[in-house]
């Protein structure tokens, strides 16, 4: 993923963010500082036990919560339709054909109502492609479990992001974001 590093530095250079090398089993990343909030641009890749690798493009912002509010946002896929089928935890909004679009579950479904009832949200995801975005418990999408408190406000898709106008978005969407939940009183910066 050689071309990874050049995309990363370019990044960190559009943004005025920092550049992390390359570590062991980790990629280049960028961190941007937004309100004392972190914000971490990535690329991902999962090896399969077949040869094969998946890449993703992530976005992270760990932070604190005495409140836990948990959600999954995700296009509506053929697998989304299934899951909202079983999912007792489904949120349904009828805002901007929200509904049509995107599966919502969380364990507060009016906090996470409140959030994606906001038209910029709204107008920010709906430029995006196939992506989740999610605040969990799990660090860094996959890892492990997160000490009681810690939460991380997630986005992640099956591409890799090259295009600076694209990284905007999702830096401009992880702005509001976390202005929203801090207006909640749902998080505090984790360092």
């Amino acid at each position: 993923m050689k071309e990874s590093t050049s995309i990363m530095k370019l990044l960190s250079n559009h943004f005025k963010g920092e550049f992390i090398e390359r570590k062991y089993d980790e990629q280049e990343k960028v961190k941007l500082i937004h309100n004392h909030f972190t914000i971490i641009f990535d690329y991902y890749v999962n090896y399969s036990p077949h040869n094969s690798e998946d890449y993703f493009t992530r976005v992270m912002v760990p932070f604190k919560s005495e409140q836990s509010l948990l959600f999954t946002l995700k296009n509506k896929d053929l697998f989304a339709r299934i899951q909202q089928l079983f999912d007792k935890n489904t949120i349904e909004i009828d805002y901007y054909n929200f509904n049509k679009k995107y599966f919502l579950s969380s364990n507060n479904g009016f906090k996470a109502k409140t959030i994606f009832t906001n038209k910029e949200i709204i107008e920010v995801l709906n430029s995006l492609n196939k992506f989740t975005l999610t605040i969990s418990n799990d660090k860094g999408v996959w890892g492990e479990k997160l000490p009681k408190g810690y939460y991380e406000l997630s986005f992640f898709t099956n591409t890799l992001i090259k295009d600076l106008n694209q990284f905007d978005s999702l830096r401009n969407l992880f702005i509001m974001l976390i202005t929203e939940l801090q207006l909640a009183h749902q998080i505090t910066p984790s360092s």
